[in-house]
């Protein structure tokens, strides 16, 4: 029997894209500007998952002071201008991605992706990479008081979805992914090859896809 239409939530950093080069060169310039030293690609993978005011509180603890709240805050502000202006440099989508999606919704599922990047960068980032043609709604980190996970950020995402009423399943990367889903009361499918920043047997989940074009096969094992 074919599975019922879904309404499908979709992490974007680590899950649908490849995006850790350009974080990094943001979060870097922005620490330059400081007269701190750059962060690696492997520190600055351990900092993500948890939106960009705890990626730069994190990145300032490592390189140095970790600074008043005030200089966070501007702190936040360069990293934001500078990467918003150069978040598809490197950026791309992980093998499989976009024709995935188009399988996916040409099959009548309803796509929406719910991310703690900030709201801006992320609709940006999406019409960027041409996946707005394939997603039907985008919902980042401050686009709502409540954020990932929160499961308030993942219904208001299916709601702008238009896709009340459908079974919902989450699909991330990282331990507030896992989270949003167990709060929400969601099956969770964890991308094992995205940015998480424990061990993949630490994160709670239903079912791991090791490619995302996998995607579609596992679903029919979860509803």
């Amino acid at each position: 029997m074919p599975i019922p239409p879904l309404a499908l939530v979709l992490d974007l950093d680590g899950t649908l894209v490849d995006s850790l080069p350009d974080i990094q060169a943001a979060l870097s310039h922005t620490l330059q500007q400081a007269n701190r030293r750059p962060v690696s690609l492997v520190e600055a993978r351990s900092m993500l998952g948890d939106g960009a005011a705890t990626l730069v509180a994190r990145a300032l603890a490592l390189t140095g002071d970790p600074g008043t709240g005030l200089e966070r805050a501007a702190f936040l502000e360069l990293f934001l201008a500078h990467y918003e202006a150069h978040s598809a440099v490197t950026t791309r989508c992980f093998p499989g991605v976009e024709s995935t999606l188009h399988r996916l919704a040409a099959d009548g599922h309803r796509l929406g992706v719910c991310s703690n990047k900030p709201h801006a960068a992320s609709v940006a980032l999406v019409e960027q990479l041409g996946l707005d043609r394939l997603v039907h709604a985008v919902l980042g980190g401050d686009a709502i008081p409540q954020r990932k996970p929160d499961p308030e950020h993942l219904w208001a995402t299916v709601r702008r979805m238009g896709a009340e009423g459908r079974p919902v399943v989450m699909v991330g990367d990282s331990r507030p992914d896992a989270a949003v889903a167990q709060n929400a009361g969601v099956p969770f499918v964890l991308a094992s090859y995205g940015y998480h920043r424990v061990p993949v047997a630490e994160l709670p989940h239903d079912t791991l896809i090791d490619r995302f074009d996998r995607l579609p096969e596992v679903l029919e094992g979860l509803i």
